[in-house]
């Protein structure tokens, strides 16, 4: 149990260096405290990985039926249940 809790921690820690170093490829210029970088370089790095996968997530939910998009007048797509959505729902709830 202690070593399992040790390799987390180490992982945990290995995650923290790689978004702060990644951050800072980003913004060489960048300085901060360590309650600017817990709170916002880290939250930074995980806005982008998490919306890596939501974009992931979002071109399959078109791909399948289950959303659209549609071109806002800002150029940027807007996503909306699609034909298939109901039926979609309706699986994930009975599983």
């Amino acid at each position: 149990m202690l070593a399992t809790h040790r390799s987390a921690v180490r992982l945990s820690e290995k995650s923290i260096r790689k978004d702060i170093l990644d951050y800072l490829a980003r913004n060489p210029q960048a300085q901060d405290t360590l309650d600017g970088i817990a709170g916002w370089w880290l939250l930074e790095e995980e806005f982008i990985r998490t919306k890596e996968t939501v974009q992931k997530v979002l071109h399959q939910l078109v791909g399948e039926g289950v959303l659209q998009t549609i071109e806002g007048p800002d150029g940027k797509i807007h996503y909306r249940a699609g034909r298939s959505a109901n039926h979609e729902n309706e699986s994930l709830e009975k599983s």
